[in-house]
C-alpha cells in the first residue's frame, strides 16, 4: 500500500450509503453467502468500505471474504479517511489493491478461490459507470479456467517460438552475474535498460545476445516502454520480462517454447 505510481492527486472518496441501504446491502449478502455453501466471498470493488466493514463482521464463521479493488490510489485515500475501515484486523477478510487484473487473478488462484468454492459479488455501492471494470475483472475467475502446461520432450536445440528477454536494470542489483547466468542459451536476445547515464561497466562476460541501452530512471513507464520499443525490433516472437532479483527455475524454462 505504500508503493504508488503515477500521480500523487488526491482521489475523490466515494459517499458513504446511507444506514437503510446499507443494511439492506449487508442482509442480502450475508443471507447470499450462507445459502451458497462457498467457502470464499469475492466483493468487486472497495468503494466507501462500509459495506465491506459491515460484512466482514456479519459472514458466515465458515467464509473468507476477500475485497478486490483496482484503484490503489483510492483505496489508499479511503483507509487513510477511515482507519476503522481497514480489514487487517479481521482473520477472515483480505484487500486486494492492484490495477492489474491478472495479479487479481493470480492471487485468487493462490487462496484457492475458484467458481466452485467462491461467490462473487460486485460492490453495490458502485455506481453504473465504475462497475464496468469489475464486470470484465469477475469475467476472470468465473469465465476462465487456468490450465497446467505440460513438460516438453527436450528441445535439443530447437526452439518452437523464438524468445527474446527484457530487464530494467540498476548497476547496484546484486548478483547480477548469476541472473544473465541463468539464461539459457536459446534465449534469442536480451535486452537490458540500465538505471545508468551510461551503460556500466560491471565486468559481465561478454554476450552476443545482449543490448544494452542506459536511461537514468525518472519515469518506470518510460523505462518499461524503451525496453519494450527494443525488444520489438529483436525479431523475437515473444517476450519474457524479468527482474534481477527473479529466476526462472530450470524446468520451466524448456516449457517456454
Amino acid at each position: 500500500m505504500a508503493f504508488s505510481l503515477g500521480s500523487s492527486a488526491s482521489p475523490v472518496l466515494p459517499p458513504a450509503p446511507d444506514s437503510a441501504r446499507l443494511d439492506t446491502w449487508s442482509h442480502r449478502l450475508t443471507r447470499a453467502a450462507a445459502d451458497s455453501g462457498r467457502k470464499h466471498l469475492l466483493l468487486l470493488g472497495l468503494a466507501s468500505g462500509r459495506l465491506a466493514a459491515r460484512l466482514a463482521q456479519t459472514l458466515p464463521a465458515h467464509m473468507r471474504m476477500t475485497v478486490s479493488d483496482l484503484d490503489p490510489a483510492l483505496v489508499r485515500a479511503v483507509c487513510a479517511a477511515s482507519p476503522d475501515l481497514l480489514l487487517t484486523g479481521h482473520s477472515r477478510a483480505a484487500l486486494l489493491a492492484d490495477t492489474s487484473p491478472w495479479a487479481h487473478r493470480l492471487m485468487w488462484e493462490a487462496a484457492d478461490m475458484r467458481p466452485d468454492t467462491t461467490l462473487t459479488a460486485l460492490n453495490p455501492e458502485l455506481n453504473t459507470a465504475a462497475k464496468q471494470p469489475y464486470t470484465e475483472l469477475r469475467a476472470l475467475l468465473t469465465d476462465t479456467t487456468l490450465h497446467a502446461v505440460a513438460t516438453p520432450e527436450a528441445t535439443s536445440g530447437h526452439v518452437a517460438a523464438s524468445l527474446a528477454l527484457g530487464c530494467v536494470l540498476h548497476p547496484d542489483e546484486p548478483d547480477l552475474k548469476a541472473f544473465f547466468a541463468h539464461i539459457p542459451p536459446w534465449v534469442r536476445r536480451i535486452v537490458c535498460v540500465w538505471d545508468a547515464p551510461a551503460v556500466p561497466d560491471l565486468g559481465l562476460p561478454p554476450d552476443p545476445r545482449r543490448i544494452d541501452l542506459a536511461r537514468p530512471l525518472d519515469d518506470f513507464a518510460a523505462q518499461r516502454n524503451l525496453m519494450l520499443d527494443a525488444c520489438a525490433h529483436a525479431g523475437a516472437d515473444w517476450l519474457l520480462v524479468l527482474d534481477a532479483d527473479e529466476r526462472l527455475p530450470a524446468g520451466v524454462w524448456p516449457r517456454l517454447p
